[in-house]
């Protein structure tokens, strides 16, 4: 009766569970399978694209970091805010995969061509050499630049450069980072340690170039290129270890994929991203929907059997039985048998669009490579008075970034040593520039040729009229254009002008008076 006076005991609200968290925010992308809360995907989700370890400076190796409570990841965000699914998305499609999984993908046909492509594109005209301090206003100058021409481009193939560059930039495409190291066989022990110096190249010891994959090389840091963000060679390592010998930068040329933020550099290694890793997930839609060709094609027809389903559901597996009958004996060259009372149907799957959908994908997979679609499968262009003209031009250009950021670093590190180890005792000069030209990359037609040259030539003949040139002019310039016929013709040689007077030959009269005589007879008989 007292218990009207007793304290009630507060009522306990339940605590949501996971389920009922994660109810909320998640938009229309859906929960997670595991029904796991937003913080705890979004934690899950950033260990997958960022590193967790730490990395350290010069004599710490990278797999030497401590683990454990001892070690704080710099790299978790606060991502709250963004939707997990969404995230889960790119974080699975967008982290570095690893050198091993690169490699593996590589391996398909298609993907080491659009690894391959630009780089060969790149070196099928070649470049000019030339020298851009040597004195070639003598013939002697141009004999010299001639031999020396001739003869780097004899070690061009003894050292495999067009071999090299081309494998450098394939590589590049596949891990995302590519050292390219120059040997050179010093006496001095500390040689890769030091910062290269070209006074270090003695005669006969360069030895060409080495490559190396990123897997079996382990970057070392200095204290301010670790922790100094104001450093310009923040997150640069300044040795790379291999088996065991460390190596200054400035020994390689190091390419890298497309670059990433400091952020993220130590996940990929301090390398770029792999075009590999951009592309496998394309390709593998593109390839997984060609397969379905042959698969529509012998699955297209359906066959729908008309029956009362509730006699046929009384008496099921008789009604099974029947049904596994028609399915193992259904193929174009079998016979259906049917009872007098059944009415069966053919359903045909059309396959007309199929081709285009098969198409598309392999055009976006070209898309995200930056090559046309119809130079990576070698294909006609797609489209009403489709010529592929304009999409040929943005390739070429980004041919033309290929061999002026990737392969001509490569190729001045390379001449700058063999100048030193072989041209300068070989033929007794010193301190030579070497430049390189780049052939354009398109070949013109002959009528392409024909009709520049004549536009050339009528614009001559209307400056030679109006007296602005001269024809001297004109021929100068005919001599000096690499691409016209008259290429290295001889200009013009004045002749010799005498300037003593000539003397008059003395008159003889008697024979002029005959002359006369002879023309007074000649007028009497007219």
């Amino acid at each position: 009766m007292f218990s009207i006076f007793k304290k009630k005991s507060p009522i306990e609200t339940p605590k949501p569970t996971d389920q009922q968290t994660t109810s909320e925010g998640w938009g229309s992308f859906g929960l997670p399978p595991t029904g796991e809360t937003q913080a705890r995907t979004i934690e899950k989700l950033n260990n997958k694209v960022f590193q967790i370890e730490t990395p350290t400076a010069f004599g710490h190796a990278m797999d030497s970091c401590p683990s454990g409570e001892e070690l704080v990841n710099p790299y978790t965000l606060d991502g709250q805010s963004i939707n997990p699914v969404v995230l889960d998305y790119f974080a699975n499609t967008a982290a570095f995969i690893g050198y091993q999984n690169c490699a593996i993908l590589a391996q398909k046909k298609l993907m080491s061509v659009a690894c391959t492509i630009k780089a060969k594109e790149a070196v099928k005209n070649w470049f000019e050499l030339a020298f851009t301090d040597m004195d070639q206003s003598t013939n002697s100058g141009e004999k010299v630049t001639d031999k020396i021409i001739s003869y780097i481009r004899g070690t061009d193939k003894k050292y495999k450069v067009k071999n090299n560059i081309v494998k450098a930039e394939h590589f590049k495409n596949v891990f995302g980072i590519r050292h390219v190291l120059f040997k050179v066989e010093s006496i001095d022990p500390d040689y890769y340690l030091k910062p290269f110096n070209i006074d270090s190249v003695s005669t006969g010891s360069y030895k060409g170039m080495h490559q190396v994959d990123p897997i079996f090389i382990t970057p070392e840091f200095s204290e301010s290129g670790l922790s100094d963000p104001l450093s310009p060679n923040f997150y640069n390592p300044l040795y790379w270890v291999i088996n065991g010998v460390k190596i200054h930068r400035s020994h390689f040329v190091i390419i890298y994929g497309d670059e990433v933020p400091d952020l993220l550099k130590p996940s990929y290694r301090y390398g770029g991203v792999p075009l590999v890793q951009q592309l496998y997930e394309r390709l593998y839609k593109a390839e997984r929907t060609a397969n379905e060709a042959p698969e529509l094609a012998l699955t297209k027809r359906l066959n729908v059997r008309k029956t009362n389903l509730s006699k046929a559901l009384a008496n099921g597996d008789s009604f099974l039985k029947r049904m596994q009958d028609l399915v193992t004996f259904r193929d174009n060259y079998g016979v259906l048998i049917a009872d007098n009372s059944e009415e069966i149907q053919q359903l045909d799957t059309t396959l007309s669009d199929f081709t285009d959908v098969v198409n598309n994908q392999y055009q976006l997979f070209a898309a995200e490579a930056t090559i046309p679609a119809a130079k990576l499968l070698s294909t006609s262009p797609q489209g009403m008075n489709a010529t592929g003209e304009f999409e040929m031009k943005n390739y070429n250009q980004t041919v033309s970034d290929v061999q002026e950021n990737i392969m001509s670093p490569i190729l001045y590190e390379h001449y700058k040593r063999l100048l030193r180890s072989e041209i300068y005792p070989e033929f007794g000069v010193s301190d030579l520039e070497i430049d390189i030209r780049w052939l354009p990359l398109d070949n013109p037609t002959a009528i392409d040729t024909a009709t520049v040259e004549n536009l050339k030539s009528q614009t001559d003949l209307t400056l030679v009229q109006t007296q602005a040139i001269t024809p001297e002019n004109v021929r100068e310039r005919l001599s000096q254009d690499p691409n016209s016929q008259y290429f290295n013709i001889k200009p013009f040689e004045d002749e010799p002008i005498d300037d003593e007077p000539i003397d008059d030959e003395p008159i003889d009269e008697d024979k002029q008076n005959e002359d006369l005589d002879v023309d007074d007879r000649l007028n009497n008989e007219e």
